[in-house]
């Protein structure tokens, strides 16, 4: 039998109860839900509610997954097992580097399964534009930077530019756009690197095929209130300023 779901009790976002069959606009009761926290407890609900709760449900719900939050629950990427990106807030994060745009993530290197070398890194990640860089340091952070530029073995090595990188912390939840000026020295292009953010002669991010180093602020931006080349500066990102990396993974970004 059809349940009335305008009769239902539903938990509210974060806050008490609150009766949705006072609401009487069943267009509204699904949006409600939608945004809300409460969607996987209200699915059988709705699965079992009158045809038009139904109905609105398969339309409304296929509109949010597309347009609304939870496009960031499905970004999530499937694979590796172990991906350093793991929840809605990472996506979040990168999200709101990218200006915001939606996006999915394509696995194109792994460093536990591909051979940590970087001729195996540029091997994969050749002529890949748009790409996400994460490493897990031996202090247990997980850092990683993105340029809309390919990496690329160059010999001799050279910069790219680009107005759109940025660095990130995972572990911390923050940004770090490129610092206007500054462009040019976005990413600095070596075989025998994997990936360096920054101007390579004192890098924010450098990730070397032997040493790895940290010295957020030069190319790009610092924390409010951590002064440039200061030991919370250059530890801020790894939790040292030299440090050993334990997995690298790099991601294509698709746009949507």
């Amino acid at each position: 039998m059809e349940q009335d779901f305008t009769k239902q009790e539903i938990p509210s976002f974060k806050h008490g109860m609150f009766r949705l069959g006072k609401i009487k606009n069943k267009y509204l009761i699904i949006q409600i839900v939608c945004w809300s926290d409460t969607l996987d407890e209200c699915v059988p609900l709705f699965i079992q509610s009158c045809r038009i709760f139904k109905n609105l449900f398969e339309n409304e719900t296929m509109s949010f997954m597309l347009y609304g939050s939870s496009w960031e629950y499905l970004a999530i990427p499937k694979e590796p097992a172990g991906a350093l990106i793991s929840t809605h807030k990472d996506i979040r994060l990168i999200s709101k580097g990218l200006k915001y745009k939606h996006f999915k993530l394509e696995l194109v290197y792994n460093s536990s399964k591909d051979v940590k070398l970087p001729e195996k890194f540029h091997a994969k990640c050749e002529g890949v534009t748009n790409i996400v860089c994460v490493i897990q340091t031996d202090m247990k952070q997980i850092i990683g930077g993105y340029t809309q530029e390919a990496w690329e073995p160059c010999e001799p090595s050279q910069y790219k530019s680009d107005p759109h990188a940025f660095i990130f912390s995972l572990s911390k939840q923050s940004l770090h756009p490129i610092q206007h000026g500054h462009e040019k020295f976005a990413t600095f292009h070596d075989k025998n690197s994997f990936c360096v953010f920054g101007d390579v002669r004192r890098s924010d991010l450098f990730v070397g095929g032997w040493n790895s180093v940290s010295n957020l602020g030069t190319t790009y931006t610092l924390p409010e209130g951590i002064m440039k080349n200061s030991f919370e500066a250059s530890s801020y990102l790894a939790g040292n300023q030299y440090f050993n990396k334990t997995v690298i993974q790099a991601y294509k970004v698709v746009f949507i």
